[in-house]
């Protein structure tokens, strides 16, 4: 891929400067690439996402949508995705958790007599 060539000409690209995409904002025209087979210039765009952290980004992957921020929001929804069911600190879950300790701790001071290690009635 060629080098980004340093200019302010837009020539016929859309003005993006202060448009919002995801969380990026468009600051001011970075320059230009000249791909390899295609004719046409791919205008980059510095961006400044909401946390602050400033990219360098392709134009066609903002207006797409392809890129929406710098990687806080992929960081943000995992975190979001990956948590449990935030039900963890209610009184019913813990009323249904001691019920699985006293039905599987044999430790535990309820456990089942009839479940106790050499009691053979089952």
């Amino acid at each position: 891929m060629a080098e980004l060539i340093i200019s302010s000409d837009l020539g016929r690209a859309r003005d993006l400067t202060g448009e919002k995409f995801g969380r990026y904002t468009a600051v001011r025209h970075a320059g230009y690439k000249l791909p390899g087979k295609k004719k046409s210039k791919e205008h980059y765009w510095e961006c400044v996402c909401d946390c602050g952290e400033v990219r360098i980004v392709a134009a066609r992957n903002m207006i797409k949508g392809t890129s929406r921020s710098c990687g806080c929001l992929k960081i943000e929804l995992t975190k979001e995705n990956n948590s449990t069911h935030k039900m963890s600190k209610t009184r019913i879950y813990y009323a249904w958790l001691n019920m699985i300790r006293r039905c599987t701790k044999e430790d535990s001071v309820d456990y089942p007599p009839v479940r106790r290690k050499g009691n053979r009635r089952l």
